[in-house]
């Protein structure tokens, strides 16, 4: 259940800087660390920081690998530290989000269109 909460207070953390920040060109990641936006709430990014590192589940097609690099940039943007995670058997992105903290899918609405096994 925990890991449900983080996933979920993560995902809304995400949705307010996509409102806050609005859609501006996306910077590419930096190897050196974070480039803040000073737009952006301080509140904003001592909660990511608390959070600490998160990884973003790209299930390897075209829109799951947008989502998931978008995903990861404005989590940086924010003060955050994310990182990108290929699993491209979606059957296998449950189990892997059940035993990780801090795992998230932005693609999780496609299991309700997907048959299970």
């Amino acid at each position: 259940m925990k890991n449900h909460y983080r996933a979920a207070s993560i995902t809304g953390i995400v949705s307010l800087a996509i409102i806050l920040s609005g859609c501006g060109a996306a910077s590419e990641r930096s190897a050196q660390g974070p480039q803040v936006d000073a737009s952006i709430a301080p509140e904003i990014g001592t909660a990511l920081q608390k959070e600490g590192p998160v990884q973003i589940i790209d299930q390897d097609f075209l829109s799951a690998s947008i989502h998931a690099e978008m995903m990861a940039q404005l989590l940086e943007k924010m003060g955050g530290e994310a990182s990108t995670l290929k699993i491209a058997d979606i059957n296998s992105t449950w189990p892997a989000m059940a035993k990780a903290d801090n795992l998230v899918n932005p693609e999780a609405w496609d299991i309700f269109f997907w048959p299970s096994n």
